[in-house]
């Protein structure tokens, strides 16, 4: 909103690269313009944005100009400027502010490059804050969420109660045996293991937790009864 003000009342949206800093965008938000497509186009806009790390603005868009992308065309968009989101030497995303009708950017560039260069220490911090809640939430030693984030999840599906869903339990046969006779890197190996086979046989909407020491979950999202015995005899 606060560059839409400055630039006076133009369409704002943020795209951001992916976490390697490919010209890949995880992320769009766009006011009444379609989205662009997922995958920055080489030698477009974003794509030079982001690889340049560097400030582009159009005052003209003339439709028989392929350096513009098609879908700002057909939107009627008639000036854009693209600024890059800079966090030290690396760019993690463009911002991109949009008018429906022709504007010179060249007086607002310094300002909306400030802007631009806060709004990525913005970004930055809440991407680390999502990292941390994250990893709070999951159990270090297999990646699996831990029991917290499974009875957070279990009490949100009672709660919302959309559609059946089962609930599956189980642990390790004689696993105190695996450590005490091979040893606790073995029996670690072994935890790691079931949980990746857990994710692997696990559908889109179901979710695999570690309880606690031996002990795993699975929520069946959408099962019924027959579903879910048969879920369990492929997980078991």
């Amino acid at each position: 909103e606060c560059a839409r003000f400055v630039s006076g009342g133009g369409h704002a949206s943020i795209l951001l690269a992916d976490s390697l800093g490919e010209p890949q965008l995880s992320a769009e938000s766009f006011h009444n313009v379609p989205p662009l497509h997922a995958r920055a186009r080489p030698g477009g806009i974003t794509h030079r944005v982001l690889v340049t790390g560097k400030p582009f603005s159009v005052s003209h868009v003339r439709a028989d100009d392929p350096m513009h992308n098609p879908v700002l065309v057909r939107a009627g968009v008639k000036s854009y400027i693209a600024l890059p989101l800079r966090v030290g030497p690396t760019t993690i995303g463009v911002l991109f502010i949009h008018n429906f009708a022709p504007r010179d950017y060249e007086h607002d560039l310094p300002v909306l490059q400030i802007f631009a260069d806060h709004a990525s220490i913005a970004i930055l911090n809440a991407r680390h804050t999502d990292t941390l809640v994250k990893r709070a939430a999951t159990d270090s030693l297999t990646g699996l969420p831990h029991h917290r984030s499974f009875y957070d999840a279990l009490r949100n599906d009672i709660r919302e109660n959309r559609a059946p869903f089962a609930l599956l339990l189980c642990d390790v046969d004689d696993f105190k045996g695996v450590n005490d006779f091979q040893g606790h890197v073995a029996g670690d190996e072994y935890l790691q293991l079931i949980a990746q086979d857990l994710m692997m046989t696990c559908r889109p909407d179901d979710a695999a937790f570690r309880y606690g020491g031996d002990e795993f979950a699975v929520i069946l999202r959408r099962a019924r009864a027959e579903e879910a015995q048969a879920m369990a005899k492929q997980i078991l």
